[in-house]
């Protein structure tokens, strides 16, 4: 195995997190990966709006230029045409199945350069593949520091509109605060949304898991990890997920 196999990073769900960030904070996520031994593979994903926010994103709308009018709605083509940004992606397709939920499915020929920057090659360390003789682990870490990240790959992050919401505008929030605060800004609905919205990934594994940490095992070959939304938007703790197979 060369050197170059030792080390493998990859950044699959990064795509995911920033699509529910971009319609809003109040949706569920459910994202599969699965990874083959040449490093390729697919992800599955789900996304479902909760069906108050959409009228929330009307009314928003209406005071925004024409031309910036429809950034925080989910846009099928859009997303499509951002996962095929990559040399490494290819046969993505979304599906618009109603206004609050849609799904997708993307495939990718070399896992460790699924965000990569087009111009470096620059990969993102939120989710890290390694291989240690026959052994290969997943890790998920998210924490305040690398979340810059994502603002970079994806820009609109960074629009006011949406990090009022994130982990940098409220690091010294606390949940009650931030509820208050979705509460003034969404309206009342706003705080249970949330409550009840989650991001899940799932990682298939090529053999039987030997060890997870912070998920559930479903099957031999199969780890759930689950994040609540209000973890993620405060990052007041690093997550952090693991499975070894």
């Amino acid at each position: 195995m060369t050197a170059a196999h030792k080390i493998k990073q990859i950044s699959l769900m990064v795509p995911i997190l920033a699509l529910f960030l971009l319609i809003g904070m109040s949706c569920t996520v459910h994202e599969e990966i699965t990874i083959f031994v040449d490093d390729s593979g697919f992800s599955e994903f789900t996304v479902e709006i909760q069906p108050f926010f959409l009228e929330v994103l009307d009314d928003y709308s209406a005071f925004l230029p024409e031309e910036e009018a429809d950034l925080s709605r989910l846009d099928a083509e859009r997303l499509e045409a951002e996962l095929l940004k990559s040399d490494y992606v290819y046969d993505a397709t979304v599906h618009e199945a109603s206004e609050t939920f849609y799904s997708g499915i993307f495939h990718f020929t070399d896992a460790r350069y699924i965000l990569a920057k087009a111009e470096e090659d620059q990969r993102v360390d939120i989710l890290t593949y390694t291989t240690t003789g026959r052994t290969q682990q997943v890790v998920i870490y998210i924490d305040i520091d690398n979340y810059s990240l994502l603002e970079d790959l994806v820009p609109i992050l960074k629009d006011p509109a949406f990090s009022t919401f994130g982990p940098e505008e409220n690091r010294d929030v606390t949940e009650e605060e931030y509820y208050e605060m979705v509460s003034y800004m969404l309206g009342e609905e706003g705080p249970g949304a949330i409550q009840t919205s989650e991001i899940r990934i799932v990682i298939h594994t090529s053999r039987p898991i030997i060890r997870q940490n912070g998920g559930r095992i479903v099957n031999p070959r199969q780890v759930v990890f689950t994040i609540p939304l209000i973890k993620f938007l405060l990052l007041h703790e690093p997550l952090m997920f693991s499975v070894s197979w």
